[in-house]
C-alpha cells in the first residue's frame, strides 16, 4: 500500500436529489467526485414481477476487457446477457469505467447509451476535475465482491465492492463500494439507469460473493 493509498479524500458531497424523477444521488463518500441520479421517465413499463435475490452463477469480471474504453464499454452492454449474472457483470463495468480520475475522453459514447441525464454526466465531470485526492485513481474488480438486492427481468439493483487503484497498486483494505440500477432497454440489452456510490470503506461486507476473474 502506498502512502496516497492511506489518505483518505475530503469528504465533500454535492449531490443533492433531482427533482423531475432523478431520485438517486450518486457519490462516492471517499473519493468524493461523482453523483449519479436515476434518469428522466422512461418508456419502458415498469417491473410488475415481485423483486428476487437470485444467486448468480457465471458473472465475468472482466467484461469489456482490462483497459475499457467507451467504445468497449458499450459493446460489453450490447453482449451482456439478459441474466442476474450479466446485470452484475455490466454493472461491474460501468463501475470501472466511471470511478476514474482523470475522467475519460471518451464519455460521450457511454452517455448516450444509458439512462444517466445530462446533468448526471455534466457533474460527474465537474467533481472529477476538482477531485484533490490520488490522482490516478480507479476502481477493480480484482479481489471485488457483489451482491445481488434485488431482480426482476426488467431491472436489477447491484451493490459492488471494487478495491481502489493507486498508481497501479491495488489496495488491500480500501474499496469503493457503488449500487448499480439496470433496466431492461427495448431491444433487450441491459442500460443504467441509477448509481448510487455513497458507499465507501474498508473491504466491508458490501458484497457477499468474489467476482471471478476480475480486471
Amino acid at each position: 500500500m502506498t502512502n496516497q493509498d492511506q489518505h483518505k479524500p475530503r469528504r465533500r458531497w454535492l449531490w443533492g436529489a433531482i427533482a423531475g424523477g432523478a431520485a438517486v444521488v450518486v457519490a462516492v463518500a471517499g473519493l468524493s467526485i461523482y453523483g449519479a441520479t436515476r434518469g428522466g421517465p422512461s418508456a419502458e413499463p415498469q417491473p410488475t414481477a415481485v423483486p428476487s435475490t437470485p444467486a448468480a452463477s457465471g458473472v465475468d469480471g472482466c467484461l469489456g476487457g482490462a483497459e475499457l474504453t467507451a467504445q468497449k464499454l458499450v459493446d460489453a452492454q450490447l453482449s451482456a446477457p439478459q441474466t442476474p449474472e450479466g446485470a452484475v457483470s455490466f454493472a461491474a463495468s460501468f463501475a470501472r469505467y466511471t470511478l476514474q480520475i482523470p475522467v475519460p475522453t471518451d464519455s460521450k459514447t457511454v452517455a448516450t447509451s444509458n439512462r444517466l441525464n445530462t446533468q448526471w454526466w455534466t457533474r460527474w465531470a465537474e467533481q472529477s476535475t476538482s477531485w484533490s485526492g490520488p490522482n490516478p485513481v480507479s476502481a477493480t474488480t480484482v479481489n471485488g465482491t457483489y451482491r445481488i438486492d434485488s431482480y426482476t427481468p426488467d431491472e436489477a439493483i447491484i451493490t459492488l465492492a471494487l478495491p481502489w487503484v493507486v498508481d497501479g497498486a491495488i489496495s488491500p483494505s480500501r474499496t469503493f463500494e457503488p449500487t448499480v440500477t439496470v433496466q431492461r432497454a427495448v431491444g433487450g440489452n441491459w442500460v443504467v439507469s441509477g448509481m448510487d456510490a455513497s458507499g465507501e470503506g474498508n473491504k466491508s461486507d458490501a458484497g457477499t460473493t468474489a467476482i471471478p476473474g476480475g480486471c
